[in-house]
């Protein structure tokens, strides 16, 4: 009954293989589905902000018009005068 001793070990690493095997087979898909969803909620969430941020900036944009002044009325401002020489070929 000796050499029946020697061969538990190499019976406990195989059993222990076959199980770490199963166990992956069955849990990794979940674990990769899991993963998905978990990246496309945190895209779509990501998506949706970017979103809401930019209209925000638009609208606070477009309601900053101001209509007190002409965008043509140069007499209060600066004007450079500048002068154009034609140059012949």
């Amino acid at each position: 009954m000796d050499f029946v001793n020697k061969s538990f070990p190499v019976i406990w690493k195989v059993l222990l293989v076959l199980v770490v095997a199963f166990i992956l087979v069955r849990i990794v898909p979940f674990i990769v589905v899991a993963g998905t969803a978990l990246f496309a909620f945190v895209k779509i969430k990501k998506y949706f902000r970017s979103k809401k941020s930019t209209s925000s900036k638009t609208e606070n944009i477009n309601n900053m018009v101001d209509d007190k002044e002409d965008p043509f009325n140069f007499s209060n401002k600066k004007v450079i005068d500048v002068e154009y020489d034609e140059i012949k070929k």
